[in-house]
């Protein structure tokens, strides 16, 4: 249902990253549907995206955290 795309590593810049989550989440718009009810079936089609951006967001987290903090 959406595509993997190439993930900017750690030390890419933030830039690089709103980029790639802006590229990745241009799937939503095909999700839409015409009578606007979602159910049960669209969560379990279209869990993995979320679960993926929450996954890089808290990676590159961490890697901004090392830099500062060490």
């Amino acid at each position: 249902m959406w595509k993997v795309f190439a993930v900017a590593g750690a030390d890419a810049t933030p830039r690089e990253w709103l980029h790639e989550t802006a590229v990745a989440c241009r799937v939503i718009y095909d999700w839409q549907r015409a009578d606007g009810t979602y159910g049960k079936q669209f969560v379990t089609d279209t869990y993995l995206l979320p679960e993926r951006q929450l996954i890089l967001a808290s990676y590159r987290l961490a890697a901004v955290l090392n830099d500062l903090f060490g």
